[in-house]
């Protein structure tokens, strides 16, 4: 039989591991006291004389310590103070007093990167963060080439409530409580598409056809396989913002990671709780219902415990259609199943009157 609930959703977290950047609980940030909510890392000097505590990986960038990672948070906050900005550097980059957001995804690895150790950070997070500065007052699609622009324009999903401030009319709907909208990601700042810049660098149809064109180089860095209760789910984790995104392709995405085309008549299931996740459940067997259940709970500890959240239910992909099949009531899950999956039910579990 289809359940019309799967038990309440803080039960027995299915979901152990976690994309990067994301954790159960925020880590907090460096004020501009320079207090770290995480555990105290010697930051008193330069990034040079922060203590890596015993080696545990940070919350939001996993490649370095904890005790790293916060003398790296300290060095951002200072490189702020410099150029004339007072930030808090959190778990989801930094904040000034205007309530700006500075993105600093890409900080941690520039650093790993740099020649020289830990003594090239303070240089590598003072040209960062002065790029993230000297571009406020310029818009990252003022005077760029059309056809190099589109080379780097990136499809992305993102809530309906997101967009629903104006400036991106444009924003196509995919799923209930879904849109796709366009987004600029170069190496010195990430942006949406406003109206303004679609009607700029269009015909909105090539834009479209860009994004997911670059979309279809976004590809998994972590896989995970979660098996509860008869249940199974793939889950891909990856640093890109547009790993979730990739649910647009859901299809290709599954070709690639099972060697198998889905069957479109029985379709995917598939949960996008945050932007570095995408976990599914090909569906063609009698583990469908387990796997419902599995991947419904997934998606809702995944949501909330996540940087970049986008929807904690769980959607069926067929025939190039998202459709919602559960929805969050309170502390309980509940299922939305229609005549067309309930007949996808009884044909791969042999259950009748579901």
């Amino acid at each position: 039989m289809l359940p019309e609930r799967v038990g309440p959703q803080e039960s027995d977290d299915p979901s152990p591991a976690r994309a990067p950047g994301d954790a159960p609980t925020p880590p907090g940030g460096v004020s501009a006291a320079g207090d770290a909510q995480q555990p105290a890392a010697d930051v008193s000097g330069d990034a040079t004389s922060a203590t890596a505590l015993d080696g545990t990986p940070d919350i939001v960038w996993p490649e370095l310590s904890i005790g790293d990672a916060d003398a790296l948070r300290l060095l951002a906050r200072r490189a702020f103070a410099d150029l004339g900005l007072d930030v808090v550097v959190d778990v989801g980059g930094a904040v000034d007093t205007s309530g700006r957001h500075f993105d600093l995804e890409g900080l941690a690895k520039a650093c790993q990167r740099a020649d020289g150790g830990r003594l090239a950070w303070p240089e590598v997070v003072r040209r960062h963060v002065t790029g993230i500065v000297d571009a406020l007052d310029a818009s990252p699609f003022d005077g760029r080439d059309t056809a190099l622009l589109l080379a780097s324009t990136y499809s992305r999903v993102v809530t309906a409530d997101s967009v629903t401030s104006g400036g991106m009319a444009y924003a196509r709907t995919v799923a209930p409580g879904l849109v796709e909208v366009l987004n600029l990601d170069l190496p010195e700042s990430v942006a949406f598409f406003g109206d303004d810049a679609v009607q700029e660098h269009g015909p909105i149809d090539d834009l479209w056809r860009a994004g997911r064109v670059n979309l279809r180089g976004v590809e998994a860095e972590e896989r995970q396989t979660l098996e509860r209760e008869g249940g199974r789910v793939q889950v891909l984790f990856s640093d890109s913002m547009f790993m979730a995104s990739t649910v647009l392709q859901i299809d290709e995405v599954v070709a690639r990671e099972t060697g198998h085309v889905p069957d479109p008549d029985l379709g995917v299931l598939v949960a996008v709780p945050h932007r570095h996740q995408l976990a599914f459940h090909v569906i063609g067997d009698d583990t469908l219902l387990a796997s419902l259940a599995l991947l419904a709970k997934f998606g809702a500890v995944g949501h909330t415990d996540s940087l970049g959240p986008i929807s904690p239910d769980v959607y069926w992909w067929h025939h190039g259609r998202l459709d919602r099949l559960t929805t969050i009531e309170g502390e309980r899950i509940q299922v939305d199943a229609d005549v067309e999956f309930t007949r996808v039910v009884e044909q791969v579990t042999g259950e009748r009157g579901a």
